[in-house]
């Protein structure tokens, strides 16, 4: 069985303004990351999964018990990828349309509120929207900020171009 902890003062506050306003968006956040290069989308997946793994704010949901809010981490990394290729086979630039759509799909990604009791919590998607771009959405949870992911990639660790 997983080990519950006290929640810290910032989930705290986060935990009441859910509990109070579920379906509120406005404290998700989002790094988007534009990546160049042929990407291979299995390699970046698990890139993905070491991300989850190796952060525990990652791995983090909340519980209930007795009444009061504790979080619990997951011993196992998860989460969900959202793929869409937006791209124009023949072409190698992006066209106003592409963007658009691209806007559209991390609108769609940041108005899906979180549920901090179910797991995982993390979630992203990448966009494909030519042979040589991908665009990268991940919304984080509002703990976390995106440091991990931006700490992840600054080091070079995600290796996923071909």
């Amino acid at each position: 069985m997983e080990q519950h902890y006290p929640l810290t003062k910032q989930q705290e506050g986060l935990w009441i303004e859910w509990r109070l306003h579920p379906d509120n968006t406005s404290y998700n956040t989002c790094v988007k990351l534009r990546m160049t290069g042929d990407l291979d989308k299995v390699r970046f997946e698990n890139a993905l999964r070491d991300v989850v793994q190796f952060f525990s704010s990652l791995r983090v949901y909340f519980v209930e018990e007795g009444g009061l809010p504790f979080q619990r981490v997951k011993q196992e990394g998860e989460f969900s990828l959202e793929f869409e290729d937006l791209s124009l086979k023949q072409l190698e630039i992006e066209t106003p349309e592409q963007k658009n759509k691209a806007r559209e799909f991390l609108e769609r990604m940041l108005r899906t509120p979180v549920d901090l009791k179910s797991f995982p919590i993390v979630r992203a998607g990448l966009a494909k929207s030519d042979t040589q771009c991908s665009l990268l959405y991940w919304p984080c949870p509002p703990y976390d900020f995106g440091r991990s992911i931006s700490n992840f990639v600054s080091r070079g660790n995600v290796n996923c171009l071909q």
